[in-house]
């Protein structure tokens, strides 16, 4: 591996629009066999964080029909079969130049929450990650890990209104509900999360009031008052939302306060998350049908119905996908259409400063985002484990899970608790 293949493939990257972005890159150069140059067309604090989102491939083999199926790396491990839909086994590289790993061999099983469980149940795996509803069941022969996360759960809440005007793409943009600022902030003072996470998350969560996880040095530590239903009707009221025919859901010139709140399908906890806040919000006069959809229907109503969302990094640059208007409405950068002229300039002054310096106005942006009330935070979300009791997944050193991580960030330390067992582990993900 020298510097030519990682030029090679952050500018593949940045050609083909795929995997991180790499908008504020212009180029990447070898200058020798060990040092690239990266040359950028803005300023971008967060840019070194990309340099860990690109898997570097070979420049002199690559080929962009086959590789995906047959990727060469340099990696502890390498692929041996895929087995499509059904699972990935990889085996240890004996080349690999680092420090090696315990364990010779990985099969990795594509199963669904409840398949994963049952094979767990049954003893055909050593570790299962598997959804928060059934934390709390035990298996013989395994135990539980609980592992916090920065994945946050919440719902898009478009603040412009339906104009008829529509995306690049066709889809419409604007709800004439949600639209209204004081919507926005009776739901996010009205819903009481605390009561949610029990129900959605059975518990395995801690409550958000915005998009970015308080561990992490640029959160905005911002807090609303928590299902404070009397208030959210004041804040109704005082903007002319009243329910003047009795039926418990306010209007205001002749709009009912009543939108879709879209969800994944396949996510038992979202759509349990959905169903609680329409639940709750109908305490305070909005009336929000929950509705099971597909990722591909999603996109067509993403600036205009409300969706619950996931979202979770160690970049602050989420922060701009989330709030800054450049990015509103491009694939699921600011689905609420924010334009706040004060927040992205406070982005524009974090992606110019130095990385350590940025992050106090990182914070100050997303305090600004959050204030807006272009999302309805409801949770930060816990990640739930079952392991072998003879397997070891070193605690000490696990590393913390993004929005769509794994475990196996410390692959290294895992270990078999009796060396003499066979050195092969299931796992599924």
């Amino acid at each position: 591996l020298t510097a030519e293949d990682v030029a090679f493939t952050y500018n593949k990257a940045k050609e083909s629009g795929a995997s991180a972005d790499l908008s504020t890159m212009d180029n990447a150069t070898a200058v020798n066999d060990t040092t690239v140059q990266f040359t950028l067309n803005k300023p971008d604090s967060t840019f070194i964080n990309k340099l860990t989102q690109v898997g570097i491939v070979p420049s002199d083999s690559y080929n962009n029909e086959t590789y995906g199926e047959h990727p060469v790396g340099s990696g502890p491990y390498k692929l041996v079969q895929w087995d499509k839909g059904q699972q990935v086994i990889l085996e240890r590289n004996d080349d690999y130049y680092g420090t090696k790993p315990y364990y010779r061999k990985i099969t990795n099983l594509f199963l669904d929450s409840e398949s994963a469980y049952a094979a767990a149940k049954n003893g055909e795996v050593d570790v299962a990650e598997v959804p928060v509803q059934y934390a709390h069941e035990n298996i013989t022969g395994m135990h539980t890990e609980v592992y916090q996360s920065l994945d946050v759960r919440g719902i898009s809440l478009p603040v412009v209104n339906n104009t008829g005007q529509t995306s690049e793409s066709g889809s419409s943009i604007g709800n004439n509900v949600t639209a209204d600022p004081a919507i926005r902030e009776a739901l996010n003072v009205g819903i009481n999360r605390s009561q949610i996470i029990q129900t959605a998350f059975n518990g395995y969560a801690e409550p958000a009031y915005s998009g970015i996880a308080s561990s992490v040095p640029w959160s905005s530590n911002y807090t609303v008052a928590d299902g404070d239903v009397d208030q959210a009707k004041q804040i109704l009221a005082d903007a002319g939302w009243t329910d003047t025919n009795g039926d418990g859901i306010v209007e205001k010139d002749g709009q009912p306060a009543q939108f879709e709140l879209d969800y994944s399908s396949s996510d038992a906890s979202r759509q349990a998350m959905a169903v609680g806040v329409s639940e709750q919000a109908k305490k305070i006069g909005i009336n929000v049908t929950p509705k099971g959809s597909t990722w591909d229907e999603m996109d067509k109503v993403a600036n205009s119905n409300p969706i619950v969302f996931g979202f979770g990094s160690l970049d602050p640059y989420i922060i701009y996908q989330l709030y800054d208007s450049e990015g509103a409405g491009n694939g699921y950068n600011d689905p609420g259409m924010l334009n706040d002229s004060e927040l992205d300039s406070l982005i524009d002054t974090a992606m110019s400063q130095d990385v350590n310096s940025s992050y106090s106005t990182w914070s100050q942006a997303l305090a600004r985002g959050d204030e807006d009330n272009s999302w309805l935070w409801v949770a930060s979300m816990d990640y739930i484990l079952f392991v072998s009791d003879d397997v070891d997944i070193s605690n000490s050193t696990h590393t913390v899970y993004p929005h769509g991580g794994d475990a196996w960030g410390n692959i290294y330390d895992w270990k078999h608790v009796e060396t003499n067992e066979t050195n092969s582990t299931n796992s599924t993900k």
